[in-house]
């Protein structure tokens, strides 16, 4: 993630959870939760 270093804990959040809410997730300086609603498709290019 842009901005994030080290963000495996919360990558790895993302993978497995949809439609609930996170637990905090501290970077340095920075707290994030997040919320996961939607996945979208990698589409392909033609």
């Amino acid at each position: 993630m842009p901005g994030l270093e080290a963000a495996k804990d919360l990558v790895r959040w993302v993978i497995k959870q949809k439609g609930e809410i996170s637990p905090v997730f501290e970077f340095k300086d920075r707290f994030i939760v997040a919320n996961l609603v939607s996945i979208k498709e990698k589409e392909l290019l033609h």
